[in-house]
């Protein structure tokens, strides 16, 4: 079971090295540079609907739980509790990529005056979605682990007598 955990946390990380290879060779290749990746507004507009939404539905801390399940005991309910709060930000991290193409998309086509402007405009509102799915290609690993270990547990719970 620890082999499993360590596994499953290796791959998160090799996940996120993999994906900052990626960046490092788009932009070194490319001659992108690393301030084309970086938009506060777009990261907020996933962000400020998530974090508040999910504090005030009271998953917050079934949420934080969720990156504990394989480190302490957890019950079965107290996982499938981290499961659906790990569902709950996900839900949230898509209608907050929407959000962000959306206002994004108006701001930038009222303050569009020629074809010229089309470009980096386009690349703003595109760094909504690129920002969800990095946020997804964290939860999808931790969502998964979770569902194993509630699994685990239910199977654990059939063979008892």
């Amino acid at each position: 079971m620890k082999q499993l955990k360590k596994t499953i946390w290796l791959l998160l990380l090799l996940e996120i090295f993999i994906i900052f290879i990626m960046l490092v060779l788009m932009i070194s290749i490319c001659g992108a540079r690393i301030e084309y990746f970086l938009n506060i507004l777009s990261l907020l507009f996933i962000l400020l609907p998530t974090v508040p939404i999910l504090l005030l539905s009271g998953l917050g801390k079934d949420f934080i739980m969720a990156f504990k399940v394989g480190q302490k005991d957890c019950s079965l309910l107290q996982m499938k509790k981290s499961l659906e709060a790990i569902s709950m930000v996900q839900k949230l991290i898509l209608c907050g990529i929407g959000l962000g193409i959306t206002v994004e998309t108006i701001s930038f086509l009222h303050k569009m005056t020629g074809l010229t402007s089309l470009g980096p405009a386009l690349s703003i509102i595109i760094l909504s979605l690129f920002y969800g799915i990095l946020f997804e290609c964290m939860l999808i690993p931790l969502a998964t682990f979770v569902q194993y270990h509630i699994i685990n547990a239910m199977n654990i719970e059939d063979e008892e007598p």
